[in-house]
């Protein structure tokens, strides 16, 4: 990670990584709308960093599936998310039965 572009979004993920821990109460469909929207924004650049920071995001997109509150649309665009990161990962998921 040489670029000031790419130690931007390795930043954005610690705050993240930070964050979810303390997701509790009524705010927490807004906060994971901001979380989903942010890493939407970002996705392209953390593809382009590689594997540690993709995986870094795999690992906020499953805290936030186990947030309590999590709405329908914001699950969907999580999947939509992780096909991003993995798009190999269903055709692998499908050719072991799954």
């Amino acid at each position: 990670m040489g670029t000031t572009l790419e130690l931007l979004v390795a930043v954005i993920v610690q705050i993240v990584e930070q964050v979810l821990p303390k997701l509790v109460g009524d705010q927490t469909a807004s906060v994971v709308d901001i979380i989903i929207t942010t890493l939407q924004k970002i996705l392209p650049d953390v593809l382009k960093a590689g594997e540690q920071l993709a995986t870094t995001v795999q690992n906020i997109i499953a805290a936030l599936k186990g947030t309590d509150g999590v709405t329908q649309p914001q699950w969907d665009a999580l999947d939509a998310l992780e096909k991003q990161i993995d798009p190999d990962f269903d055709a692998a998921a499908k050719d072991e039965g799954f």
